[in-house]
């Protein structure tokens, strides 16, 4: 499973063949057997593209070493490396809106696929990196930055439940969006926060709330 880029003309149809930008990756993308679109995403400006990818060989169905790579969206030039250095899993890239900040998940402990996955923040000019929420004892499932560009939204297991939080990205502070059973998908839109939540008296229902996670209100009724 390879990453491809085809462009779109002004008609709605594509234009030339579709561009392999993941050329050389031993590896797929996005990741078997539960990967999805979460695990690549463009820059700002349209012209990169960061993804993840486990490059391990005929070792890849027991490694856990992902890492997290950027390529010309052009195809262009080789992907390349940006988390070599940790050896265990990377994942989930989201750039910032200005494109100079990369954020994603990373787990610590080589091997071990029930690792904790911690929230962290890439300097793309110097490569410096720092784990925003260190002592928030959790571990991300996804990343969705606030409009302002100032929080990190992310569900988590926490005591039974599967709620959906919002962490501080300066302060590493991390505040309850929605809970009250398991957050199974959520997306945010400028104030607008959509999710579904179920729990044992319910399956899956859609509500829309603030991004605070204030005026909740139901959206379904078909499993009323």
């Amino acid at each position: 499973s390879q990453l491809f880029v085809a462009g779109i003309g002004a008609d709605g149809k594509l234009g030339a063949a579709p561009v392999l930008v993941t050329r050389g990756i031993d590896g797929d993308v996005p990741s078997k057997p539960f990967g999805d679109a979460d695990e690549f995403n463009w820059s700002p400006d349209g012209k990169s593209i960061a993804f993840n990818a486990r490059e391990a060989g005929k070792s890849e169905s027991w490694s856990t070493n992902f890492d997290v790579f950027v390529t010309p969206a052009d195809g262009s030039g080789a992907p390349r490396n940006l988390t070599k250095a940790n050896p265990a899993w990377d994942a989930a890239p989201v750039y910032s809106a200005d494109g100079r900040t990369l954020y994603y998940r990373a787990m610590k402990r080589p091997g071990f696929e029930a690792d904790r996955f911690g929230l962290m923040a890439m300097d793309l000019a110097s490569g410096a990196t720092r784990e925003i929420a260190p002592n928030w004892d959790r571990s991300a499932d996804n990343i969705r930055l606030s409009a302002d560009g100032k929080r990190i939204y992310s569900t988590s297991p926490d005591m039974g439940q599967h709620p959906l939080f919002a962490i501080d990205i300066a302060s590493g502070k991390a505040t309850k969006i929605a809970g009250d059973g398991s957050i199974s998908g959520f997306e945010l839109e400028g104030d607008t926060l959509v999710f579904t939540r179920n729990s044992m008296r319910s399956p899956d229902v859609l509500f829309a709330a603030r991004a605070d996670g204030s005026a909740v209100r139901k959206v379904s009724v078909n499993n009323d």
